[in-house]
């Protein structure tokens, strides 16, 4: 029983990797776990550390970056102290709330959001057992990027190579490299 939560620079799209120490459970200290893409954090009746511990994980991310968090089998919502409770709400969270009416603790859950802008913000919520789906655009301003393929060969001989560019904004440019 668990969340995972994964960060996600604005500008690079890469993820934070576990081997920041938030108290997760792999962090880079532990020796079992990671590094991963996502900070673990479980989520049993009496984890109330490691829930703390993701409430500072959220709390400390800076503005205009992603947040996907998502439950592993159950995240016992119901006993969710303060902390966590209300930095999901600092997010913009109205699924997991105070009280009686959050989410039922064993139904599968998933929150995205660009920290700062709620019109990103969204949750699925599914009935025990269901698998859910959450689909988010991330937009950059990033002025470059890369696109690798699988290795293409070995050849005797080169005939010739095609390709095809459809820019997107007028002041791409686009650079092909040939490595043999």
């Amino acid at each position: 029983d668990a969340m995972f939560v994964a960060v996600i620079n604005p500008v690079t799209l890469k993820p934070w990797r576990s081997d920041q120490n938030f108290g997760q459970v792999n962090n880079p200290y532990c020796g079992i776990y990671g590094p991963y893409n996502a900070f673990i954090f479980y989520s049993g009746p009496s984890d109330s550390i490691y829930r703390a511990k993701m409430a500072v994980l959220l709390n400390s991310v800076p503005n205009g970056y992603y947040i996907l968090a998502y439950t592993f089998k159950k995240a016992h919502f119901k006993q969710w102290e303060d902390a966590p409770l209300n930095a999901f709400q600092a997010l913009g969270s109205t699924q997991i709330i105070n009280g009686f009416d959050t989410l039922p603790d064993n139904v599968p859950y998933t929150f995205f959001v660009k920290k700062g802008d709620l019109s990103t913000l969204q949750e699925v919520k599914g009935n025990p057992y269901d698998t859910i789906h959450l689909y988010a655009n991330l937009t950059t301003n990033y002025d470059f990027g890369y696109i690798t393929s699988t290795i293409v060969g070995p050849s005797a001989k080169w005939g010739s190579l095609h390709w095809k560019v459809n820019s997107l904004e007028p002041f791409d440019s686009v650079r092909l490299e040939v490595t043999a």
